[in-house]
């Protein structure tokens, strides 16, 4: 083997060098900033949730009181899972012991934490639990039902309605689907035939 190939075995068997992964704590505690206005858009089960919990926990550890926090989320189970993720934290951080709590505090807020901000942490489970009326975790639609009732007037809705349930919503979508199918065959050539004959083969009979 010459002194040419010898160089070019020795190349090809040099470990490669490492690649350094960003470390995704820092946008996270970018976004929980309570200081600053986010939007945040993420693909399902990349932390969205997390953030959103997170930005609670750091609310309440600058002294907001639950009850004056509002969350609100696009599905129940989502409200349910923040309620959980935030009663399962308060708890852990009430029973911890020191060295453990202040690595928690600085993973969510990426500052060491004083004795006085440890001692507050410790304090936010009895808060959550004896808040007035609870930590509001509202869906997008409870959000907005509420809204409406608050302001009937404005909104052109009689004060006292109530949100149509499920086997309501399919009596009606039955009934209007029944309704244009005997227009329909009453009207074969009119534009709404015309144009059911051209989406039908598109979609599912249901």
């Amino acid at each position: 083997m010459d002194q040419q190939e010898e160089n070019k075995d020795i190349a090809v068997k040099k470990p490669a060098a490492k690649i350094k992964r960003a470390d995704p704590n820092i946008p996270q505690r970018m976004a929980s900033d309570p200081h600053s206005s986010v939007w945040v858009t993420a693909s399902a089960g990349t932390g969205k949730t997390k953030v959103l919990t997170d930005r609670v926990l750091r609310l309440m550890l600058e002294g907001n009181a639950p009850e004056n926090i509002l969350c609100i989320t696009f599905t129940n189970a989502g409200a349910s899972v923040m309620q959980n993720r935030v009663r399962e934290t308060l708890s852990e951080w009430s029973s911890c012991g020191d060295k453990e709590l202040s690595s928690k505090l600085f993973k969510l807020t990426g500052k060491r934490a004083n004795a006085v901000q440890k001692k507050k942490a410790r304090q936010l489970f009895t808060e959550f639990l004896d808040s007035s009326g609870g930590m509001k975790i509202q869906t997008i639609h409870s959000f907005s039902q509420s809204l409406l009732k608050r302001f009937p007037i404005e909104t052109g809705i009689p004060p006292y309605f109530d949100v149509m349930d499920e086997q309501t919503s399919q009596k009606f979508l039955k009934d209007a689907q029944a309704n244009i199918l005997n227009r329909i065959e009453k009207e074969p050539n009119s534009k709404l035939a015309k144009a059911v004959r051209m989406i039908t083969p598109e979609v599912e009979e249901e």
